[in-house]
């Protein structure tokens, strides 16, 4: 689900335009780029030219003040890992880090899959009921599963991760990016945090 034809703007002399040109083939000339809404982590768009869509990710303006969330390239190396052993991910196609975007920050394309955006039981706006979520939720908990089954020590995925203290830097990690990124005082998450650090497993690999 795109936002509407107001957020919608040709982009052909643009330098993120200019730069997918160069690294992708058969790029057209002329592109529209659309936002997808929601997502409030990082930015995605649709670039699009004539039959030819892909979709660009990018962290949001300021960042650099939590890095770690917003890390383009990890993105990217854990789609080009994946893609070859599971096929409902985008085939990631160009990766530009801190030292070659010409738009002030990271960002990569991917192909266009497309599917069904649900959101608060809604599709397009039309609330679902029990009988058609629930076909629904069986897929989702069957791709859960298809996923947990590829081969983590596959080349190309070995490499990605340290499953030694992952719950534990998970844990520190998220508590410590809402400390620094919060904006109102909230009593329930600073104790869920301090009840998630004090009951934290002695192994998570």
């Amino acid at each position: 689900m795109l936002q509407g034809a107001e957020n919608s703007f040709q982009v052909s002399r643009r330098p993120e335009s200019r730069a997918l040109a160069e690294r992708l083939d058969d790029w057209p000339a002329e592109v529209t780029v659309e936002q997808f809404p929601a997502g409030h982590s990082n930015l995605t768009y649709l670039v699009r030219g004539g039959s030819r869509e892909v979709v660009v990710r990018m962290p949001p303006r300021g960042y650099k003040a939590i890095k770690a969330g917003h890390d383009m390239a990890r993105e990217y190396r854990i789609l080009s890992a994946l893609s070859p052993t599971f096929g409902r991910v985008p085939r990631p196609l160009c990766l530009f880090g801190e030292d070659e975007t010409p738009l002030g920050r990271p960002f990569y394309a991917m192909d266009r899959v497309r599917g069904v955006v649900l959101r608060d039981a809604k599709i397009d706006g039309r609330r679902l009921d029990g009988d058609e979520l629930r076909p629904i939720s069986a897929s989702l908990v069957a791709t859960l599963a298809e996923l947990h089954a590829v081969d983590v020590s596959a080349p190309g995925l070995a490499e990605l991760g340290r499953p030694e203290g992952y719950v534990e830097r998970q844990v520190r990690g998220w508590s410590d990016r809402y400390a620094r990124a919060k904006t109102d005082d909230i009593a329930d998450v600073d104790l869920v945090a301090d009840w998630l650090a004090a009951n934290m497993p002695d192994r998570s690999d």
